[in-house]
């Protein structure tokens, strides 16, 4: 009848937010390469850390970020809990941050 195990979230999960690939065209708008927009964010570590809605992740650990894949694959395997992510807002700001998971 049910049990007592404890769930942990993931670690993509803790972050709060959600992801979306750029379409080929906000690519060229963009004038990028590659990116996943910041869809949402929720409570979690992107919201406490100041990453807000719109924000486009560029690269994780320095790793090219195309797909909310690419970022649960870093994230997944992030040493010593840290992630640093790089990007851009809509309106041309640069960010970067760095992230305790």
């Amino acid at each position: 009848f049910g049990n007592t195990d404890v769930v942990q979230a993931t670690k993509i999960e803790v972050l709060g937010a959600s992801f979306q690939t750029l379409s080929p065209d906000e690519l060229r708008i963009y004038r990028l390469r590659n990116g996943v927009r910041v869809d949402n964010v929720y409570p979690g570590i992107f919201m406490q850390n100041g990453i807000r809605k719109g924000f486009i992740i560029t690269s994780i650990n320095e790793k090219r970020t195309v797909s909310s894949e690419d970022i649960n694959e870093v994230i997944e395997n992030a040493k010593n809990d840290v992630i640093y992510i790089e990007g851009i807002y809509p309106n041309g700001t640069v960010a970067r941050y760095a992230l305790k998971l």
